[in-house]
């Protein structure tokens, strides 16, 4: 027998479970939602489905009720993935129902969910973004061989340019938000409130880094990293581009050799990770080939028609993430 958990943030046990769940990332760990609550102060909900066993499924919601946007869950908002992460159907399916029950509460107007495929073939779906997933080589230079010589002559000239670079963590957040924010300004873009980088990087002290250009100690390009399991991705990226001439936004940047002081990312990856940032697009290069890196083309988010507000039960839809 299936039953629904219902906590403001999640669990240890669901924190565990999705360690090794088929489905699991890092939005659906409890920390996530804490962030989101405390940087927006949204209120959040995470949903468990148990059975003898322990936690076989979860998702994790946040409640976003504003007179602009409206009224719907969404799992989960800021980020790029979450929905229903679950061993089976029939988990999965009481945990949409439970999910569904809450929106009805909350009188929503929808319920979105952002799963990396789709799980529910029966509801609505939006193809609104693109994951490219890169495998990795056995080593750097096999990687690098990959490339293209026109890339390879773009990642050398910020070198050539006397660009330099830093991998850290909250001393490098001020940097990475003086980017950020004016490449967000230049686009029109609401720009996040620095808190919650700060929050992310502290939820996640083993997993979270910041990446950052230089020219004569002005930051140029900057990319936040977050890490789970066997994949590295980089959900926020910018560059100035009064300063494209540089190429900062094609950075290479070593924590393996070239680094002059070991850093936060040499503790966990154990002084092998490469990155190289591509303008919104981050490649991690590692010698332990069973790690993979993920890099994201984003895109702005789907406008809800309006006509759905007029139906009695909150209409269901999701993300399908296309691999390429």
């Amino acid at each position: 027998m299936i039953t629904i958990e219902k906590t403001d943030f999640g669990s240890e046990a669901v924190n565990k479970y999705i360690e090794t769940a088929a489905d699991g990332t890092i939005y659906h760990h409890s920390n996530i939602l804490r962030a989101i609550h405390d940087t927006f102060g949204h209120q959040t909900v995470s949903l468990a489905a148990k059975n003898q066993t322990g936690v076989i499924g979860t998702v994790p919601l946040v409640h976003m009720n504003s007179r602009l946007f409206g009224n719907f869950l969404i799992s989960v908002p800021f980020f790029n993935y979450g929905g229903v992460c679950a061993d089976n159907d029939e988990a999965r399916q009481a945990l949409i129902d439970a999910a569904v029950d809450e929106a009805r509460i909350r009188d929503c107007v929808h319920l979105e969910l952002r799963h990396t495929h789709r799980q529910f073939e029966k509801l609505q779906h939006k193809q609104a973004k693109v994951a490219m997933l890169l495998d990795l080589p056995e080593s750097e230079e096999e990687l690098w061989s990959g490339f293209k010589s026109k890339l390879r002559s773009q990642i050398r000239k910020p070198e050539k340019e006397g660009v330099t670079t830093k991998v850290g963590r909250l001393d490098l957040v001020d940097d990475f938000y003086h980017v950020f924010s004016m490449n967000m300004r230049d686009l029109g873009t609401p720009v996040y409130t620095k808190k919650l980088f700060i929050n992310v990087l502290n939820a996640f002290p083993k997993s979270s880094w910041i990446i950052a250009a230089y020219k004569d100690d002005l930051p140029l390009a900057a990319g936040f990293l977050l890490g789970f399991r066997n994949t590295i991705e980089i959900p926020w990226a910018s560059s100035l581009r009064e300063y494209n001439r540089l190429a900062a936004n094609m950075l290479d940047a070593s924590v393996n050799g070239r680094s002059p002081s070991k850093t936060a990312a040499d503790s966990v990856m154990g002084n092998t990770m490469v990155a190289v940032l591509l303008g919104g697009m981050v490649t991690s290069r590692v010698r332990d080939s069973s790690v993979r890196c993920q890099w994201l083309a984003r895109r702005p988010y789907p406008v809800i028609n309006s006509a759905l507000a007029n139906s009695k039960s909150p209409p269901i839809w999701g993300w399908i993430t296309v691999c390429l």
